[in-house]
């Protein structure tokens, strides 16, 4: 945080020792980034101007929430980047109020990193240094735990020194606990905070309330088709939710109900620590009971303690509703509140009456350590966005994502599919796009696999000539990622007919283009009928061939790569003009 963007920027970028934020062009929204500096994991969250006076507190507060958010499950150290001949005293004021919104203690946490000045006052830092009288950024640097001044020339090893001494004293996180006091001492929560697991007959209902929990920060629950356990990540207030959508045990035996209890608590690991039971009130008979009374003996501990009845109607309770909730220690949410505030005020009193306590599955049932296959990250590129939908929807067997074309941004949708977690990402094109876009949107979308890197950049065409664009995009995308890159590009073309008709067959090998652009891919190309399941294994497999992994380490190296081509591009550019002028 800070009184100029400019400076702030300077600062992130020497300590990831790469541009990663434009020192130019301020945002209107806090910026992250992800990526590895010394073998550490580093995330830097970049905020805009939050001391402007006239900003309204709505607006302020969802920057904090923002901060919050992206530093989950809290920052370890606030960097306070200023500019001390324009900081002010009331820039001062602001910014103690602002840090004060995380934490009591938050300067304890703080390290002032003084800016060089600006053209036209180059003076100011010395005057500013010798001067008696007390300065605001000098309050401010007495506050804090320490300052350090620096230039477009400071090393990145300084300022890490810096942030290890800070670490070395504080090392903890700064606690930001949403619904109790930071310093009340309840049992801590460890994975995600919240860990909810989701039990009832009407898919409908449940998509809703999972959808309600999981707000607007994360990926809502689609229709599903196939009756499988999904999962979705979102957040609330700050703290990681993570929201695992069972299929209806209540038409199941009970040998497939404690197999598909085994994948449901693995999504949510190390156990979840709310059941939220979806019950219509009129007709939650004995026997629907005597189902739940089974999923409930699959764990060691009472679940009872940690659910929570969720009223699907209003209606008149019949007796076994009335003994569930009393069972439940009166724990009851009406659904048709439609009120997320108080369904998660509810959900927080579990966890904390709790401290924290978990379900676990007993030992006859836990899962074999090597039931699920590695985790796959794909990454959908290209300039057909129709097609990428269309491509995501069939390897995730999810038929109501939203259109690419509809985002801007990189989407990611997540599902068990063939025994593996996968990521399906969905970019945007990058041709044409401005430089500062591109580069902020490859990152994001390389973050978004972190830690185990992308699998497989899929070029998605339809078997059809090449555009202009379809061919703008690959360069783009190869200029972009770097070099390496092309080892991990696959074509898939989609069809919704036989993928092995002649046609289409022969359109491939017959056609030039087709047959050039698959040569520079490495031959890997694969043809997908996108209204037939059975090719999803067959492709998964064809992915899985290659165990290694584009990851941000290789994005970085790219991108250094890329600065260092264009440094020789310019010296022969220099050193062509002047033999021209001799």
């Amino acid at each position: 945080m800070g009184n100029s963007w400019s400076a702030r920027s300077l600062a992130a970028n020497l300590i990831l020792g790469q541009t990663g934020f434009d020192t130019k062009e301020e945002p209107e929204t806090c910026m992250s980034i992800r990526g590895q500096v010394k073998k550490r994991e580093l995330i830097l969250v970049n905020t805009p101007d939050l001391l402007v006076p006239n900003m309204s507190q709505y607006k302020l507060t969802k920057h904090i929430e923002t901060c919050r958010r992206y530093s989950a499950p809290g920052p370890h150290v606030f960097l306070l980047v200023l500019q001390p001949e324009t900081f002010t005293e009331e820039d001062n004021v602001r910014l103690c109020r602002i840090l004060e919104c995380f934490n009591e203690r938050p300067f304890d946490y703080s390290l002032v990193l003084l800016a060089p000045p600006t053209q036209g006052a180059v003076g100011v830092r010395a005057n500013y240094m010798d001067r008696t009288d007390r300065t605001a950024s000098e309050d401010m640097v007495k506050k804090c735990r320490g300052h350090f001044s620096f230039s477009k020339n400071t090393k990145q090893s300084e300022l890490l020194k810096q942030l290890d001494i800070l670490l070395d004293i504080k090392g903890q996180r700064v606690s930001s606990d949403t619904f109790v006091d930071s310093t009340t001492s309840d049992g801590q929560v460890s994975g995600s905070a919240y860990r909810i697991i989701l039990v009832g007959k009407d898919e409908e209902k449940k998509i809703r309330i999972g959808n309600l929990v999981v707000g607007q920060s994360g990926t809502h629950f689609q229709k599903q088709t196939d009756k499988i356990c999904v999962v979705t990540h979102g957040e609330w207030k700050g703290s990681s939710v993570t929201v695992v959508k069972t299929s209806n045990f209540f038409s199941m035996s009970q040998e497939t109900i404690k197999e598909e209890m085994k994948t449901c608590v693995s999504f949510c690991e190390p156990g979840p620590n709310v059941l939220l039971l979806l019950v219509k009130p009129s007709s939650f008979n004995l026997k629907k009971r005597q189902t739940l009374n089974f999923i409930f003996s699959l764990f060691k501990e009472d679940a009872f303690k940690v659910s929570m009845v969720v009223r699907t109607h209003d209606e008149r309770n019949c007796s076994s509703v009335i003994q569930l909730i009393e069972d439940c220690d009166a724990k009851q949410y009406n659904m048709y509140e439609n009120d997320e505030r108080t369904l998660m005020k509810k959900v927080w009193n579990i966890i904390r009456d709790n401290r924290g306590a978990f379900l676990t599955l007993a030992d006859d049932i836990k899962p074999e350590p090597h039931q699920m296959r590695p985790p796959l990250n794909l990454v959908l590129v290209g300039n057909r966005g129709a097609e990428k939908t269309l491509a995501a929807k069939s390897i995730l067997s999810k038929t109501d994502l939203l259109p690419a074309s509809t985002s801007s941004k990189c989407v990611k949708h997540e599902a068990e599919v063939c025994g593996h977690w996968l990521s399906v990402l969905q970019m945007p094109p990058l041709y044409r796009k401005p430089p500062e876009e591109v580069m902020e949107e490859s990152f994001r979308c390389v973050s978004l696999c972190d830690p185990e890197g992308v699998h497989a950049f899929i070029l998605v065409l339809p078997v059809a000539p090449l555009t202009d664009e379809d061919k703008g995009e690959l360069q783009t995308i190869q200029d972009t990622f770097g070099h390496r890159v092309k080892d991990f590009i696959m074509i898939l073309f989609t069809v919704d007919s036989d993928p092995a008709a002649p046609p289409v067959l022969n359109f491939i090998k017959e056609t030039k283009e087709i047959q050039e652009l698959c040569q520079s891919c490495g031959g890997r190309y694969f043809v997908l009928n996108v209204k037939n399941k059975m090719q999803i294994p067959q492709l998964l497999k064809f992915v899985d061939k290659k165990r290694e992994s584009y990851t941000t380490k290789t994005h970085a190296n790219a991108q250094t790569e890329k600065y260092r081509k264009l440094q020789e591009e310019n010296q022969d550019l220099k050193l062509k003009k002047n033999s021209t002028s001799k």
